[in-house]
This record gives C-alpha cells, structure tokens and sequence, in this order.
C-alpha cells in the first residue's frame, strides 16, 4: 500500500525585500520535496519597494506560488494570520524571507511533525558570517551554539519554549485554537498548553547571516528580549503548574529565571568576585580585571554572555517603564525581522 505524502503550505511573511526575496522564493521552490505536494504562500505587508512586483512575476510562472497582500502594514504576526486563512494544508510552515532553507529541510521534519503527540516543531540556525560582520557574528555564534544544545535538550525532556520563527512547522489545527499569539514563542507555549509537545530538529537546518555590527546585534537582542519576557510573563500560569509535566514544573520556571534572574546574577557574580578579591589584595582585583578584560577581548562567549545580559537588563528596564507601550513596540517594530 502506498503512502500518501505529507503536504505543505509554506507561508513567507515580507516586508521591502527586494533585495532577497527573488532568492528566498527560488530556494523555497529548489526543496527536495514533490512540487505537488506544497504550495507557497507569499505575503506582502504593504511593502513600499519592488518586492510585491518581483513576488507577482513568481506566481506568473509558478502554479504552486500565490500571493496575497495586506490592505496595510501588520507585522510578522498580522503577515501569519493572513496566511492562517489562506493556507490549504494542514501543516503550515513559515519561514522568514531572509533565511535560506537546507534542501531536505522538509523530509527531516515528517518523522517529527506527522507524530500525533507533536505540534509543533522548528529549524536549527547556521550563522553565515559576512566579511564586515565578524565582531557580530562571534558574538552571535557562540551564543546561538549554546542556546541550540540548551533548547535540544529540553525538546528531549520535553518542550522547548522558546522558537525560531525563521523557520516552523506548525499544525493549522492547532493555530486556530490558539487565536491570539503575540510572536513565536507564543505559538509554541500556546501549543505545549493545548496538550501537544513542541519540538527543535536538529536535522532541519537553515542558514542566515549575521547582522553587521555590534550595534544592530544589541538592538536586535534588546527587542526580541524585551518581547520574550513579555511572553514568558503573559504566559505564568504554566509556572509549576503540574497539568503540563516537566515542562511546567522544570523547563519553564528554568527559562523564566534565565531571563528575568540571570541577568542580574551574572553581574552580581562579576563584581562581587571582584569586591571579594580586592578585600584580600587590591593588586589581586587588578589581576582580576585584566584577567576579565583579556577574555572579553579573546572569548567570544564572556562577550556574548555580557551583551545578552545587558540586552536583557535593559529589556526589563523597557517594560518596567513603558509597560504596554513596550508591547506595542515589539509588536510592531519587527520588521526587517532578523536584521534589528
């Protein structure tokens, strides 16, 4: 007996891509996949550049490439939305127009995805460095490749709560049910408390390159900090909650600590060593500081574990202050969506 193979709907939310979006539709229709069994769901949000005409020549050309348009700008969470209403299968993936898809990304999500016990599953990021973007992308690298094998190992627990919207699979049932979400994360907390695991792949990989300095990184960071926390938090009744096993009662009181305490550990942590240390020998909390300065400077990791935490700091300084209208910041300053 023949198996029926899974179909996909694969939505791309943009927003003045003209630069990329010829080579994101190309490298969508170039997946090691039958062509008749995805379709892909281009959505303009009301771009002002050339990308709505570059999209339109796609769907010319293409039987399986449809596009449609907001009637004005939404952001990504509008952009997915949209889509919801026009997808044709039920699992719908969406991926970001400025990442690029490994060929077999889709075969490797089946296994995963068509389980009845999973909702949701979402890509491994590969970091591809640009010659003026080095500094960004050591920092980026090593923070990423930490996080993975952190994210990895609770998807083996259990559940990740944290996602990659560059790249996600999701079940359009399960999208309906949820109804209001604010980004990515949202979707996959929302799906764990339906009931169904969310999962990262290591197999599904795409490929996105590094923003181009230090400064679009700490904006970067700042924003998707201040929107997980925003997250984490509409989302506490999860917090030791037993109805959601591990995932309540371990995985997410974990995340929420990262994100809320740790940033303000790791800095306690820093100068209270120092303090200790120079209260025995001030030549010894010299020593120290140039020990520090030596590592920031040589370890890309001390680097990114400063700039994330202080990103988050200053997330939390962002919602502590300007409450909603942080809210409203991160929902609708995300455009581009990867590039700060």
């Amino acid at each position: 007996m023949k198996m029926s193979i899974p179909k996909f709907t694969i939505a791309i939310p943009f927003f003045n891509e003209e630069k990329i979006i010829s080579r994101k539709i190309e490298n969508t229709l170039a997946l090691d996949y039958p062509k008749n069994c995805f379709d892909v769901l281009l959505v303009d949000d009301f771009s002002n550049d050339n990308s709505l005409e570059i999209a339109k020549k796609y769907c010319s050309r293409f039987s399986n490439v449809r596009l449609v348009r907001n009637k004005q700008q939404k952001g990504k969470v509008g952009c997915v939305n949209t889509a919801l209403s026009y997808a044709r299968h039920d699992l719908f993936a969406i991926t970001d127009a400025d990442v690029m898809l490994k060929k077999d990304i889709l075969k490797k999500a089946i296994p995963h995805i068509s389980s009845d016990e999973i909702g949701a599953v979402c890509g491994i990021q590969n970091l591809v460095a640009k010659s003026q973007s080095h500094n960004a992308f050591s920092v980026e690298d090593s923070y990423r490749k930490f996080y993975t094998k952190l994210r990895l190992m609770e998807s083996r627990l259990d559940s990740a709560p944290v996602f990659h919207g560059q790249f996600m699979i999701v079940k359009k049932k399960l999208m309906m049910k949820i109804g209001t979400f604010y980004d990515d994360t949202d979707i996959a907390i929302k799906i764990r408390k339906l009931g169904y695991k969310v999962k990262y792949i290591s197999e599904c990989v795409f490929y996105e390159e590094s923003l181009r300095s230090i400064k679009d990184l700490s904006s970067q960071k700042e924003r998707r900090g201040t929107g997980l926390i925003l997250v984490m938090l509409s989302n506490r009744d999860v917090l030791f909650n037993p109805k959601y096993g591990l995932f309540g009662m371990a995985i997410y009181p974990f995340e929420l600590g990262i994100y809320i305490l740790q940033p303000f550990l790791f800095f306690i942590l820093l100068f209270g060593i120092f303090i200790g240390i120079s209260y025995v020998s001030l030549i010894y909390g010299i020593i120290y500081i140039t020990m520090m300065i030596v590592l920031y400077i040589t370890t890309p990791f001390l680097k990114s574990a400063i700039f994330g935490n202080l990103a988050l700091i200053k997330s939390m300084l962002n919602i502590a202050f300007e409450g909603k209208k942080a809210a409203e910041i991160y929902l609708n300053c995300n455009w581009p969506s990867n590039r700060g």
